[in-house]
């Protein structure tokens, strides 16, 4: 599988041993709740304490590892955000954790009102590699099922970002973000 691939020399173009051992131990120890209920419960305190916010438009944007995280954070029962980006997310094809959060969340009859958007270079769909596999599969296997499979609640968009990569994706998805959510139209 994906450990076995990345251990055998599969990312040695991205990571050194250290970072794909790093990875892999990420992948088999989860941290993302803790990571979220850190920045629910602590970080949002402090930042709404000391800076003027707009509170009930709240929006969390990741790229690659941090696009998985959003989209795990978009597909969590309760939330302080409303809008979600996700750019290049990590996710392994019909292994990751975000397929099952998306069927629960379906089943228990939906979430409340929130936005995800989740975009994806062309070249990470079409350059042969990992992140094909990783990125391009698991967000095209993500957006399918996203699209079959309605969650209430959750407005789900998508879109691919011509010529980009998963090296130049993240500050046009950024914006890209930005205007769907944030700028009047």
């Amino acid at each position: 599988g994906m450990v076995d691939a990345m251990r055998n020399g599969g990312a040695s173009d991205l990571l050194d041993k250290a970072g794909v051992e790093l990875y892999i131990h990420n992948l088999e120890n989860p941290a993302a709740d803790r990571f979220l209920a850190f920045i629910s419960e602590e970080l949002y305190p402090f930042i709404a304490k000391n800076y003027r916010i707009q509170s009930d438009n709240l929006g969390l944007f990741g790229h690659s590892y941090g696009g998985l995280f959003t989209t795990y954070a978009a597909l969590q029962p309760k939330t302080i955000f409303r809008n979600f980006g996700a750019s290049s997310p990590g996710i392994l094809p019909g292994a990751s954790t975000v397929f099952k959060l998306h069927a629960d969340a379906a089943a228990a009859g939906g979430l409340s009102e929130r936005n995800l958007h989740l975009t994806v270079g062309t070249r990470e769909l079409t350059v042969p590699g990992l992140y094909q596999y990783m990125v391009g599969g698991g967000s095209i296997e993500f957006i399918r099922t996203a699209g079959t499979t309605p969650v209430k609640g959750l407005n789900f968009s998508s879109k691919l970002m011509e010529d980009e990569s998963h090296m130049t994706l993240a500050h046009p998805a950024a914006f890209e973000v930005m205007r769907q959510y944030y700028l009047a139209r």
